[in-house]
């Protein structure tokens, strides 16, 4: 039996896959504001934009310098978004395909469920809620008053794969998004998960990094998730999967599910 994401969700990550710029259609690429530390601007120039965010800035930045965006081929097109900075961080696209779920699933909206925890007093508490987009990163989806702690026999479509102090530093965080799960038929047991998530792979150079995919085949739910297998990008597996490499050194690998 294969479980799903709604058809809204769904929608909206081949959005991304699948950005409108000129006439072509490109992957969204990876963007993390850390690189520049742009600080109060709009959300589509720091990682955290709607795919037609995305595509009307791109437009608006095209016009301002004369170019002819329907000119340019796909290589190019690629480069012309990465070199003014448009992208999606990875806590940002989460964000929006959990949002898509809930007001297709909840009637509900992201913002209205989140709470920001590590704001430090009522102004910054106001303005994370205001702009609740901007203001939402791994931690803060990944803590205990935004979300729970899911067993892998209980993982579902919707469900967050959140990594916390990962990376060669253990000072980087990550999240996933689970997007598909296949189970047995008669007891509903994980044998596969397919996840989606926007990072970039050291081996991607400057140009190649975006909205990617990958599958954990479960093939014993008493075990930890990072003994599973773990397959991106080609079928790599290990430590060619940077993504797996990811999970492997987090300080804190869990499932967790909105509350």
């Amino acid at each position: 039996m294969k479980k799903t994401l709604s058809q809204p969700a769904q929608k909206m990550i081949d959005h991304y896959e699948h950005l409108h710029i000129g006439n072509k259609k490109i992957r969204c690429p990876y963007f993390n504001n850390k690189k520049t530390n742009v600080r109060a601007a709009l959300r589509v120039l720091v990682g955290k934009g709607t795919p037609k965010n995305i595509e009307e800035e791109a437009l608006i930045i095209s016009l301002k310098n004369k170019i002819d965006l329907t000119e340019l081929d796909k290589k190019t097109l690629r480069t012309f978004l990465i070199d003014h900075n448009l992208g999606i961080d990875c806590s940002g696209f989460v964000y929006h395909v959990l949002d898509a779920e809930l007001q297709a699933t909840k009637k509900s909206s992201l913002k209205k469920t989140l709470t920001f925890p590590f704001a430090k007093n009522f102004i910054r508490k106001s303005i994370s809620k205001l702009r609740s987009v901007e203001n939402t990163n791994v931690k803060t989806l990944a803590h205990e008053k935004n979300s729970k702690k899911i067993p892998l026999q209980e993982i579902m479509p919707g469900d967050m794969i959140t990594m916390i102090g990962t990376g060669q530093q253990h000072d980087l965080d990550h999240v996933l998004l689970v997007t598909e799960v296949e189970t047995t038929d008669k007891k509903n047991i994980p044998t596969k998960i397919t996840y989606t998530h926007a990072l970039q792979w050291k081996t991607d150079g400057k140009y190649n990094h975006g909205i990617k995919s990958g599958t954990i085949t479960v093939t014993n739910t008493k075990k930890l998730l990072i003994t599973q297998t773990w397959e991106e990008d080609g079928e790599k597996t290990k430590e060619k999967n940077e993504t797996y490499w990811r999970a492997k050194t987090a300080n804190t690998l869990e499932i967790r599910r909105l509350i």
